[in-house]
């Protein structure tokens, strides 16, 4: 079976906007900076420091998972199996609905 081409109008395609170079929003002072370099010209301030320096923000990562459990550990622990438990109790009730 032969294949016809199908004659569709053309789509106009709208022009694309200007915009400046692409760069990251700097933590510190907000400026956007062009990606190739890794800190900001105007404050110092390198790609993403609040990830790569504790000090940019007081508290590493690990600190801050570690303080939503604060000193009440075995609560969050709880929480999580509790959350664990109703999530396994409801896919075992949908299965034999299933």
């Amino acid at each position: 079976m032969p294949v016809e081409a199908v004659s569709a109008p053309a789509r106009q395609v709208a022009p694309a906007t200007e915009r400046g170079p692409a760069g990251w929003p700097c933590s510190r002072c907000g400026a956007t900076v062009p990606m190739e370099l890794a800190r900001c010209p105007g404050c110092g301030t390198s790609f993403l420091a609040e990830l790569h320096d504790p000090s940019a923000t007081g508290l590493s990562q690990l600190d801050r998972l570690a303080g939503v459990a604060g000193g009440n550990r075995m609560a969050a622990l709880g929480i999580g199996l509790s959350a664990c438990g109703l999530f396994l109790l409801l896919w075992v009730v949908l299965a034999l609905l299933t």
